[in-house]
């Protein structure tokens, strides 16, 4: 969690402690934690899930994700 504030965690390459960190929202990390340790993201998964959800972009589930992620970090303007 970042310091000050509970809602968002802060992410950066652990070979360079001092570099930039992306930030996320804690819902969307804890539900990309939670995938992760579920297996979704093996090579096998991958395969298993564009045989069963063929994409006709090729993309599928990764422009999917990546919206959704795009979603979660972009404030909205009215």
């Amino acid at each position: 969690m970042g310091d000050g504030f509970p809602a968002v965690v802060p992410v950066r390459d652990s070979k360079n402690s001092g570099g930039p960190a992306l930030i996320f929202e804690s819902a969307a990390w804890s539900s990309f934690v939670t995938a992760a340790k579920g297996g979704e993201f093996t090579v096998r998964a991958m395969r298993q899930h564009s045989r069963d959800r063929p994409s006709p972009s090729g993309v599928g589930r990764c422009r999917a994700g990546a919206q959704a992620f795009h979603n979660s970090t972009t404030k909205q303007s009215d």
